[in-house]
């Protein structure tokens, strides 16, 4: 069904993306190609990888430049890992699938206006309850670490099912980081002490936090279950807050797309959740509001729509937003030390990568209206 709308060949109903880049998902080529063969019980030759090649976000290049072996090593351990997709619901790591491109908040573009979550109803915790039951061994229970990113992804799951059948369950949570901000230093912890999810945390461990060096800084991380309950967690819940007061600061946001507001949201409340007195990444948060700014530049300049920010600024002086270039260049700058690790970033250079992004962002507004 979920195939059948982002291919969009027929007038079948369509679905729409607005919380990432907007637009209808059968526009997308990757859409477009997908080929009814064995994975949605047809007959037509497709192209396929393991769904861990497929992937290729900040999560599965970090993981790979972390421990390169891992996939390949992944075989000898007593574990499953498992990934949450919008077109094929639960998938083992080494299934073969094609590429494509959905959200399971894009929803259908007609009256009911139904999201891809609903689609998929409780067939993503029946298809755990699969995996936990065929995981289990006499007088051994299941363990289940739920990494997922996002809290949206977290509540497609019906947890205290699956505990009841007898597994364990363990959410990640973060100190000091909510949302996407959390795939690189998931992929370093999940590379680094994989130990841990082997044998899980002892009964303590749910209110421990454990340090795990990223890019030469510590993290805290640790596990709960159910989700919300230490309330010493960074919640992505707190970030609607903080989402009403950027735009009471800043009335020019107002008319910006839903996931651009999010994305500057996301950054500040991560800004404003760190504890000045542990040592901190903070080229992650520099990072997260230059890709508010990415996004904001990919939405009024749709050709750009698959362009990294460093890309868009070569092409920026033959565009009306042309004078936001220096301000622009220099927060990619900080995106860069931030991204890369060529230099440790401060909190100096966090309040300048959120100022330079808000100015940016400000003064580009007032240009698109201006010319409305």
């Amino acid at each position: 069904m979920i195939a059948k709308m982002l291919r969009g060949r027929s007038a079948a109903t369509r679905l729409y993306n607005e919380d990432q880049r907007g637009g209808f998902r059968d526009e997308h080529a990757c859409n477009r190609d997908l080929k009814f063969g064995p994975d949605f019980g047809g007959q037509e030759e497709g192209s396929y990888l393991p769904a861990h090649r497929r992937y290729i976000g900040r999560f599965f290049s970090s993981l790979c430049q972390e421990a390169r072996s891992f996939w390949d090593d992944l075989p000898n351990h007593p574990v499953e890992v498992l990934f949450v997709s919008g077109l094929y619901g639960l998938l083992f790591w080494d299934e073969l699938i094609q590429d494509y491109d959905c959200h399971f908040s894009d929803y259908t573009k007609d009256k009911r206006r139904e999201a891809v979550s609903r689609i998929w109803g409780d067939t993503l915790t029946l298809s755990l309850l699969d995996v936990v039951k065929a995981q289990k061994q006499p007088g051994k229970s299941v363990a289940v670490f739920d990494l997922l990113s996002e809290l949206a992804y977290q509540k497609l799951f019906d947890w205290e099912r699956v505990a009841g059948s007898g597994a364990r369950i363990h959410h990640r949570i973060f100190k000091n980081l909510t949302g996407p901000d959390i795939l690189q230093p998931l992929a370093t912890i999940l590379a680094t002490q994989f130990a841990t999810f082997l044998t899980g945390p002892n009964q303590s461990g749910r209110e421990k936090w454990y340090l795990a060096p990223v890019r030469g800084r510590a993290v805290q991380f640790g596990f709960e279950y159910p989700i919300g309950d230490n309330p010493q967690a960074a919640r992505e819940d707190g970030i609607a807050e903080t989402t009403n007061d950027v735009l009471s600061n800043n009335p020019e946001f107002s008319g910006l797309p839903r996931h651009i507001r999010h994305q500057i949201a996301l950054a500040e409340h991560s800004w404003r959740s760190i504890d000045p007195s542990r040592e901190f990444d903070y080229g992650v948060i520099s990072v997260s509001f230059a890709k508010a700014v990415e996004a904001y530049l990919r939405w009024v300049m749709p050709s750009f729509r698959e362009e990294t920010l460093g890309n868009i600024l070569a092409a920026m002086s033959a565009t009306p937003w042309a004078d936001l270039y220096y301000a622009a260049a220099q927060l990619n700058d900080l995106r860069d030390s931030g991204a890369h690790g060529s230099s440790a970033l401060t909190p100096t250079d966090v309040q300048r990568a959120r100022a330079l992004a808000f100015d940016v962002i400000a003064r580009a507004e007032r240009i698109r209206q201006a010319r409305q």
